[in-house]
């Protein structure tokens, strides 16, 4: 790295701060991050930061307010003490999800997130395989996607043979999914899952792709109740499918989740770090890979060119 750094994390992973601290041989800058009597958050930096880059890291996961209250605070701290640089680097972007409005009188919350992150005047935002370019198309600040494929290509690579086929289980994941098959001149499909918006209930249309015998890798961006990977695994196996594997970037794993995925027909769930997951949720079909690399070159690439 031509330019040292200093990294700053946030409560929501701060083992992937650590991740990337170590890859870039960049050191953790020391701070203060508690609460007032009151609960309102405190931070202060105490290092010298003049005119250094420095890197800020933190998961918009839960509790999301909190967390992103503390990331502005510390973001504020830094631009206070004169840094040449500041990089945010988000590996999940809370409310990504809400990128359109689904029913009339709904909030786009994907857009207000983007806004709020612009009021933080930083020079660059990476943010880890978000939900959809619309997302991205909100933010006025230089933003970076660090892209699925980046992440899981070394995995794939190591795993594909000629029975493999690609599959995305909705429209939303068909152009992630044709980036993936592309690459790897794998053959996919795109099963058509219609929602309803009021109820949440998923349903598919009959395809017509042979994937009898076959092993299906399905790619997706968050896995959070299951419902969408759950219900392709099963509409493949009944096509005849051999195996199934998963590869969702983002595991927020809600409320039951976890045992239905252990009941399904998914052979293995991978996942990446980029939010805590405890010992608690880990199960014998997980497996976690690291975002930290791709990230790091990401920054790598910033830092040097």
């Amino acid at each position: 790295m031509k330019d040292k750094a200093l990294i700053f994390s946030g409560s929501g992973n701060p083992v992937f701060a650590r991740k990337l601290s170590e890859m870039l041989k960049a050191p953790m800058g020391k701070q203060e991050v508690g609460k007032y009597p009151n609960d309102e958050i405190r931070v202060r930096i105490l290092e010298e930061i003049n005119n250094k880059t420095v890197i800020v890291v933190q998961t918009l996961a839960s509790p999301i307010e909190s967390n992103f209250f503390e990331f502005a605070l510390l973001v504020d701290a830094l631009r206070r003490s004169n840094p040449k640089t500041i990089i945010g680097v988000i590996p999940w972007l809370a409310y990504s999800l809400q990128d359109e409005q689904f029913l009339p009188g709904e909030a786009i919350s994907a857009k207000l997130i983007s806004q709020w992150l612009d009021c933080l005047r930083l020079n660059v935002i990476i943010i880890v395989d978000v939900h959809s370019n619309k997302v991205v198309s909100n933010f006025k600040t230089k933003t970076i996607i660090v892209p699925q494929i980046e992440i899981i290509k070394d995995i794939i690579q190591q795993r594909i043979s000629m029975n493999t086929i690609f599959v995305a289980p909705d429209s939303g994941s068909d152009e992630r999914t044709k980036t993936i098959a592309n690459r790897f001149k794998i053959k996919m499909l795109t099963l058509n899952k219609i929602r309803d918006r009021y109820t949440g209930k998923i349903h598919y249309t009959e395809f017509h792709e042979n994937v009898s015998g076959k092993d299906c890798f399905i790619f997706d961006d968050v896995i959070i109740t299951g419902n969408t990977v759950i219900d392709s695994a099963l509409l493949l196996k009944e096509h005849g499918a051999k195996s199934i594997v998963v590869y969702c970037t983002h595991a927020l794993f809600a409320k039951d989740s976890i045992p239905r995925i252990k009941q399904s027909p998914i052979d293995e769930l991978v996942v990446t770090d980029t939010l805590l997951i405890s010992k608690n949720q880990q199960f014998n079909k997980l497996k976690i890979i690291s975002a930290v690399p791709a990230v790091a070159n990401s920054i790598n690439y910033l830092l040097n060119k």
